[in-house]
């Protein structure tokens, strides 16, 4: 539901339950998420917090946590993990992240790029344990995302090369 405040400035209402509500508010593309938990508020501004945010919205939500994603654009998309936990309200990494997995809560991202590897980082945004995996680069996957594709399954990271399958336990 969408609601006009003035000439630049509307909000939208982008998820409710009996214990939080959020509403993204556009001031001449200048973005506020408010997050309202059952006696606390929280405003928090994009530009202030240093996320960037072209077209922000609703991802997913789970059991743990609300996703909203702030772009589009491959590695410019970024995501905010609002927490239902009002103790612990948002999340938020400063990474393009690879996948984003609502089943188990965990994120993966590229961390270090060398001339001969590929260092993912796998994050779990609960936890917050973390554990890096390493692949091999080659002539075949020497281009930006360097895989072709990636998921977790059963508790194991796959990330499909040109050259090779390769399965990690996380």
């Amino acid at each position: 539901m969408f609601k006009q405040i003035n000439d630049s400035t509307f909000s939208e209402k982008v998820y409710k339950n009996e214990k939080i509500e959020l509403e993204l508010v556009n001031s001449a593309f200048k973005y506020h998420l408010i997050i309202k938990y059952e006696d606390t508020i929280i405003n928090l501004n994009f530009q202030k917090a240093n996320i960037p945010a072209k077209t922000p919205e609703l991802k997913w939500v789970n059991k743990d946590f609300i996703c909203i994603s702030t772009w589009w654009s491959a590695s410019f998309s970024r995501y905010i993990f609002i927490s239902l936990n009002k103790y612990k309200p948002y999340f938020y990494i400063d990474k393009s992240l690879e996948l984003v997995d609502q089943e188990t809560n965990r994120i993966v991202y590229i961390d270090t790029i060398m001339p001969n590897k590929l260092t993912f980082k796998v994050l779990n945004i609960i936890t917050k344990a973390e554990s890096k995996i390493q692949i091999p680069k080659s002539k075949n996957n020497d281009e930006y995302p360097y895989y072709k594709s990636i998921e977790i399954k059963n508790n194991y990271l796959l990330i499909r090369t040109v050259d090779k399958n390769h399965c990690f336990k996380i």
